[in-house]
């Protein structure tokens, strides 16, 4: 069943990152194949796309911290902080979603095969290679991966433009939705109501 919890009260990303809501994370995941670390998912919307992180009580920066980040980067229009984040946001994105039973076999990867991958692009082809993940979101990752490294490692050549970095930052968004709903697809929107009862998997 869907378990609403209480939204997210200082989060102050850009007024279009609103919090939807969050769900705990109960025995219903591991029937849909996700097995998270801790103990609350919450989402925003960002860009038009809703993204969501893991959240855990500690000092240091989660998942969710993560996605907070990237949204105020997006908001502040820096855009290679966000191009940064954004990086290791569809990382964690891919490893969520190999670790969950999208892929043809119905069962997640070990963590042996998934952590020798050691940057994005390994992980996007593992999963593409395992069924998990199709060639055009595949290309789409490839594509954002190319323009980041023009904009990080070519800045010194003075040919990256304003409007090429925050192209790339904007891309993530909607590459990240599109990994997100390969193994957790989410409906709810900032109009709907959570009630327990009326919803179940």
């Amino acid at each position: 069943m869907w378990q609403s919890s209480s939204t997210v009260g200082a989060f102050s990303g850009p007024r279009e990152a609103s919090v939807l809501f969050g769900l705990w994370c109960d025995p219903r995941y591991s029937r849909r194949g996700v097995r998270p670390p801790h103990r609350q998912f919450r989402t925003v919307r960002e860009n038009g796309t809703i993204i969501g992180g893991l959240v855990k009580s500690s000092s240091t920066i989660d998942r969710w911290g993560i996605v907070q980040l990237y949204c105020t980067a997006q908001r502040k229009q820096s855009w290679i902080e966000c191009i940064c984040l954004g990086y290791t946001m569809l990382e964690m994105a891919l490893r969520y979603l190999l670790k969950s039973k999208a892929g043809p076999s119905g069962q997640p990867l070990p963590d042996s095969k998934i952590e020798r991958c050691r940057y994005l692009m390994d992980l996007a082809a593992l999963a593409r290679d395992e069924g998990f993940l199709s060639q055009p979101i595949f290309d789409e990752i490839d594509s954002f991966n190319e323009s980041r490294i023009k904009a990080i490692h070519k800045l010194l050549s003075e040919t990256v433009t304003h409007a090429e970095l925050q192209e790339t930052a904007k891309s993530i968004s909607s590459i990240y939705g599109k990994i997100q709903d390969l193994w957790l697809k989410i409906t709810i929107g900032p109009e709907e109501t959570c009630d327990p009862s009326k919803h179940s998997v």
